[in-house]
């Protein structure tokens, strides 16, 4: 995470800068890889809004979810849904796909997913 946060009237916070992930290709044009996510509640979309040949897209990356003081993330990574609509994207809390950090196991990524997802899950536990 390269970029800086922003404290709103709300108390939400908002990051604006850019997310880089290693060995992950974003099929994002790199003067387009600008961020801003409001976090409400901990948590928000990680979304690119690209421009190319008079077309706006967006890219869903997935849910970043992070501790107040930003050193704790996970992001729950979106998916093509299976139900076949054409960019329809989600996540599961069964089999869905996560990125966390810090964390050097499975068993410790677990863990800080469902520290940083409590509310989001409302009462679920990721195992």
């Amino acid at each position: 995470m390269d970029g800086k946060r922003y404290l709103t009237t709300s108390g939400d916070y908002i990051f604006k800068g850019t997310i880089d992930i290693e060995g992950e290709p974003f099929p994002v044009p790199e003067d387009q890889k600008m961020l801003k996510i409001r976090f409400h509640k901990g948590y928000g979309s990680m979304e690119y809004i690209i421009f190319e040949n008079g077309k706006t897209d967006i890219f869903l990356y997935g849910t970043l979810f992070v501790d107040r003081a930003f050193s704790k993330l996970t992001i729950a990574i979106s998916e093509e849904d299976s139900s076949g609509e054409q960019n329809s994207k989600s996540w599961s809390s069964e089999d869905g796909l996560m990125l966390s950090m810090p964390a050097t196991n499975r068993s410790e990524a677990i863990q800080l997913s469902n520290e940083l997802m409590e509310t989001y899950l409302g009462g679920y536990t990721l195992k």
